[in-house]
């Protein structure tokens, strides 16, 4: 119901204040109400409610994994060098390489591994580890 329209203060009686108050005092009393409901349901949701299908589902503890056998808990990495020495020229005035300090350079040798790096790591236990 809005409020009449604005008039001098004057000409209204007591009777007709008392009667506006009241019905100011009630409409604020139903807002109030309607706001602390609305602010009750935004706190207090409703819990789900689960089926109990859902609820064993829950209730059963995850299965552990599995152990690693002890060949997934190691592993081998590494590089090689090797070098080749081919002889261009073999004609027959031609001489022998000879390269001083070189090993992998002579009549009976043309390949040899010239550096080899193995890495073996891993874990032993959950505290221990191995990087050789």
């Amino acid at each position: 119901m809005p409020p009449p329209p604005p008039q001098s203060t004057a000409a209204w009686s007591m009777d007709e204040l008392t009667r506006r108050l009241q019905e100011t005092e009630a409409r604020l009393e139903a807002l109030e109400l309607e706001q602390s409901q609305r602010i009750e349901e935004s706190i207090l949701p409703t819990p789900p409610v689960l089926e109990p299908e859902k609820l064993e589902e829950k209730a059963k503890a995850p299965e552990p994994a599995p152990k690693k056998k002890w060949f997934e808990k190691y592993s081998l990495r590494g590089y090689t060098q090797f070098r080749i020495n081919e002889q261009l020229n073999l004609g027959p005035n031609s001489s022998p390489p000879h390269h001083n300090g070189a090993c992998f350079v002579g009549e009976d040798q043309t390949f040899g591994i010239r550096r080899a790096r193995l890495v073996l790591f891993g874990d032993v236990t959950d505290h221990i580890s191995l990087y050789f």
